[in-house]
């Protein structure tokens, strides 16, 4: 049993069998069915170990197989959920909350501002990254108790089926019946979410039982999407790949969110190196002593991580002033350089999404809240529709939800996360997240669903198995003193924390080398690519979160907060411009009226071979003509450089030299100069070539 749980290969264990270590792969089945069958006569739709009376979290998802079928239809889409229960210890009785703390907000962007500092004038090669930085800090603090997961019974259907929304709710209707509990709480993506409310709002006995949660995973991967929507073609995209921090064939998913770990590990670099530039301008400004006074006051903090003197200290009235002076200085420098309030935009923009991280990992729900709200500005100002319509109702729906359901507010704040392991704090997971790491993932692998798929009786034996399964896997691993041990975040690894080091300043160095934003003086510029922004996206990309907020206050007031709310009401697209609007392509009419695009792609050359030698001229002739209107080695179809390292052109011409020492020049010489290099270089460019 626990090689079919590990491997899922039938050959293995017969191979096994036939060696005489152990069943026949026929008496496995057997034995698996035997439990599932055990289960099912139980009655009960609730995996073994989960009791009564405790706050309860379920979370449902697709699970999605592409097999190979003889007419592609027929292939898997199934519905699968995990229950999760925190383990009850020493309650501590919460004071409710009717609102949320000022300074949630406040304490977070100090630590995010502390941390950066800290590695930047502190001791960098000591400290880790944002994860493994807080990790350290949270030491000495309780780590929460430990939450039990299970699976729950497949639903055989695509939850995007009306049918399968209702039997969902109508399985969490009974698992809330048989736990004898008042409340529970429901997490969704929001595909599943928004039909969920759809039911769930005309129901009165779904709206008073059920408080559902729009999953943080899947909506921190859309505001990655949506921090990219506006600056990957403001230089960000260019950023990330020559300083090699992204490879150019996984930058679509980084920039879309979907790759969700790199995606937001590519925004911590980033934000640190651009918190490093904006602070060296600030030491700048300052006169010596002050200069002098200021890197002290770091260097001293840096010193006490992570001991307990560490917080007290970002807390101080010192570091406050030194955060509020910093804070000054930006707003003042943002109202006279529009490159500078591009980029102060994109920290911001970091900085909430680093709280949302921040309230998650520390089950902080007030956090999460705040963070929540300073995300819907920017859902609306980047045409995120889904989550600006459904994110604003479930943010007021959980601002209220001490009114909605009295007595669930103490519930939610110790239980809205899960708890996977014991070794280390700041290690809360979103419960969507829990989703996709545990069922999903565990149905995809060796040992998964993957192979039987299309055999429904197997797959319905598997899931009401998996509980027994997995807990002779674990019994036989630990007779076999094989059980896995769990190490240290690998975030506090010498090797990583050098590495991140080197990724930061790589993004350091590749920007100062481009054009330092927080230097750029007059218009709004690509700092990659050094293009001008017109006003009109100048404008827009400066005023972006407060058109954004507009938008967010007349949807709340004009749509949810009135007699007759309509949440399905028209969200009318903002249609900022930004620079990547600057390369909308022609679009022309046909004869016929139709309009088209011409794409000067591979099938468009294609096109062109073919109609030559249908009028039999000569290939070689035609082939001595470029049929594109850009060379593809070096840019793409709509004529944009193609995004490679330029350091890999150096690195080639310098493993070519032999010798680099030389006592005599060559009569047939070249000296080459980077010459917008040496311009971007400098500290105040003139306004002409003559005045250089």
């Amino acid at each position: 049993m626990a090689t079919r749980q590990l491997t899922g290969s039938a050959s293995v264990i017969s191979w096994l069998s036939g060696l005489g270590h152990c069943m026949s792969h026929s008496f496995v089945l057997c034995h698996e069915t035997a439990l599932a069958q055990m289960n099912i006569s139980n009655d009960s739709a609730i995996p073994p170990g989960f009791v009564s009376d405790v706050p309860t979290t379920l979370a449902w998802d697709n699970d999605d197989f592409s097999e190979e079928t003889s007419s592609g239809k027929g292939t898997t889409h199934i519905t699968g959920g995990i229950i999760i229960q925190r383990e009850q210890s020493t309650s501590t009785l919460l004071q409710r909350r009717y609102s949320i703390p000022r300074h949630s907000q406040i304490d977070a962007k100090k630590k995010d501002l502390a941390f950066c500092l800290c590695r930047y004038l502190g001791r960098s090669s000591a400290i880790p990254n944002w994860t493994g930085f807080n990790t350290r800090l949270a030491v000495n603090r309780n780590i929460p108790t430990q939450s039990k997961l299970g699976y729950l019974p497949v639903i055989d259907a695509s939850p995007t089926e009306l049918s399968t929304v209702n039997e969902i709710l109508n399985r969490n209707e009974e698992i809330a019946n048989k736990l004898d509990l008042k409340y529970m709480c429901l997490v969704f993506d929001e595909a599943i979410y928004a039909k969920i409310q759809q039911i769930r709002w005309k129901e009165e006995r779904y709206l008073s039982r059920f408080v559902v949660r729009l999953g943080d995973f899947h909506m921190a991967m859309s505001f990655c999407g949506a921090i990219s929507k506006f600056f990957k073609d403001a230089g960000l995209q260019d950023i990330l790949i020559e300083s090699e921090v992204v490879a150019a064939g996984s930058i679509n998913g980084v920039m879309s969110g979907k790759h969700y770990n790199r995606s937001v590990r590519s925004h911590k670099v980033v934000y640190e190196a651009l918190v490093r530039l904006l602070f060296q301008q600030y030491l700048e400004s300052l006169t010596p002593a002050e200069r002098d006074e200021t890197v002290t006051l770091i260097e001293n903090l840096a010193e006490t991580f992570p001991s307990e003197d560490y917080l007290p200290q970002v807390m101080s009235e010192n570091f406050g002033k030194l955060e509020m002076a910093v804070a000054m200085f930006s707003k003042s420098e943002a109202e006279k350089k529009p490159t500078f309030a591009l980029w102060l935009n994109y920290i911001q923009m970091v900085e909430v999404l680093l709280m949302f991280l921040r309230a998650t990992r520390e089950n902080d729900w007030d956090l999460h809240l705040s963070a929540v709200r300073s995300m819907l500005p920017w859902f609306f100002a980047t045409d995120r529709v889904h989550y600006a319509r459904y994110g604003t109702a479930y943010w007021l729906e959980m601002l209220c939800i001490e009114t909605s359901h009295p007595g669930v507010t103490d519930d939610i704040i110790k239980n809205w996360t899960c708890q996977r392991q014991t070794t280390h704090d700041f290690s809360s997971t979103a419960c969507d997240q829990v989703m996709e790491q545990t069922y999903n993932r565990d149905s995809n692998v060796r040992g998964g669903l993957v192979g039987f798929t299309l055999n429904r009786g197997a797959v319905h034996r598997w899931i009401m198995s998996q509980a027994d399964r997995g807990a002779i896997t674990r019994q036989c691993l630990t007779m076999a003193d094989n059980s896995s041990h769990t190490r240290s975040r690998k975030d506090m690894d010498e090797t990583q924390i050098k590495y991140h080091e080197h990724e930061v300043a790589n993004v350091v160095e590749v920007i100062t080398n481009m054009s330092n934003p927080f230097e750029v003086e007059d218009s709004m510029v690509n700092i990659a690519s050094g293009k001008v922004a017109p006003a009109n996206v100048s404008n827009d990309m400066i005023s972006a979160k407060d058109i954004g907020e507009q938008k967010c206050k007349t949807f709340m007031s004009e749509q949810l907060l009135t007699s007759e709310p309509d949440l399905f009401a028209t969200l009318k697209a903002t249609k900022l411009n930004t620079f990547s609007t600057m390369e909308r392509k022609t679009k022309v009419k046909t004869s016929k009226g139709q309009i088209v695009e011409l794409k000067n792609d591979l099938k468009f050359v294609s096109r062109l071979l073919a109609v030559g030698k249908s009028r039999n001229i000569d290939m070689k002739d035609v082939l001595t003509y470029s049929l594109r209107k850009f060379p593809s080695p070096i840019a793409t179809v709509d004529g944009k450089l193609v995004k490679t390292p330029k350091s890999k052109l150096m690195h080639v011409l310098e493993s070519r030299v032999e010798d680099p020492a030389i006592e005599h020049v060559p009569s047939n010489n070249a000296l080459i100069l980077d010459g917008m290099a040496l311009i971007q270089m400098m500290k105040h460019i003139p306004d002409t070539f003559g005045k250089l």
